[in-house]
């Protein structure tokens, strides 16, 4: 078993990934306490916060794909060769260090996805009952649209222009 540098480059990037991952869904939590306080000033500085840590996230993504690739390559493993098919090629320490580091990476992803899930549930729950309630108490806006294939489909806020010198 050889040693490969390119471990110590994985390895950093991948708790740098962690590391982001936690403050990311941090941040999303705040978020969604600010969306639900109703607090703009929050909300704002929210998504500027999970703007940039969005920016940095993709950048250390990239970092660790490259560390990947090069260890792939040093390992003489092929290009669709699993992440554990190319650990298997690191001495034992090295190699659980970066099993259980990529285990605790998926699990982070998955916590991201749940908060960012049930933000979108939110979300989507208080504009339907925002459009029922407009809808009983103008209904003589309510007004049917119909698409070109002739099926009933949802009025949206953009503005309709028609063309009168037809």
């Amino acid at each position: 078993m050889v040693d490969f540098s390119h471990c110590a480059l994985l390895l950093e990037a991948m708790n740098r990934e962690y590391t982001l991952l936690g403050q990311f869904k941090s941040a999303e939590t705040e978020l969604a306490g600010a969306i639900r306080a109703k607090n703009m000033s929050q909300l704002e500085s929210c998504t500027q916060e999970m703007a940039a840590l969005s920016d940095e996230l993709a950048e250390v993504e990239k970092q660790r794909h490259l560390a990947f690739f090069r260890l792939r390559a040093a390992a003489g493993e092929d290009q669709d060769a699993s992440f554990y098919q190319v650990i298997a090629h690191l001495p034992v320490d090295a190699r659980d260090l970066l099993a259980e580091l990529y285990r605790s990476l998926k699990f982070a992803v998955i916590g991201v996805q749940a908060v960012t899930s049930s933000l979108d549930e939110h979300i989507n729950t208080v504009h339907e009952t925002m459009q029922k309630i407009l809808n009983e108490l103008f209904p003589h806006r309510k007004g049917n649209m119909y698409s070109r294939a002739g099926k009933r489909r949802e009025v949206d806020s953009n503005p309709l222009v028609v063309n009168q010198h037809l």
